[in-house]
């Protein structure tokens, strides 16, 4: 009987140190049809602005990339747009940089990717930052 107690108090012990817990939340995570993942990035160094888009679909899925990116300004409470681009790609993966005179201010970058493919629905993803120069 010693023993049982001690192999269920070592399986106690063992589980919370493991992290295992009956009342864990579960996060949901989006499920893409046409891209794997997407990194943008947005700095200001030396009155320059870089935005970096990099994303990576799948192979013989992804088939049209679509990113518009915006850059603005804000002045007096009123967004005003510096520069704007539109890419447009078939490669399933790619690195983009844009670069744009500025500033100083606080700067806002808004990018929406969309991706088309044979995996399904096209998905939409945005992302959006703001930078005091």
């Amino acid at each position: 009987m010693k023993k049982l107690i001690l192999l269920l108090l070592s399986a106690v012990v063992m589980c919370s140190l493991l992290g295992f817990s009956s009342s864990a939340e579960s996060v949901a995570t989006p499920y893409y049809n046409n891209v794997a993942r997407t990194a943008t990035g947005f700095i200001i160094e030396d009155d320059i602005a870089e935005i970096s888009l990099d994303y990576r679909g799948y192979r013989g899925v992804t088939q049209l990339v679509e990113i518009s990116t915006v850059l603005s300004k804000l002045s007096a409470s009123e967004w005003i747009e510096i520069s704007s681009w539109l890419d447009r790609s078939t490669e399933y993966r790619n690195n983009i940089l844009h670069t744009a005179n500025v500033d100083s201010g606080t700067y806002r970058v808004v990018v929406e990717y969309k991706f088309y493919g044979s995996g399904g629905e096209t998905d939409v993803i945005n992302y959006e930052e703001q930078i005091i120069n």
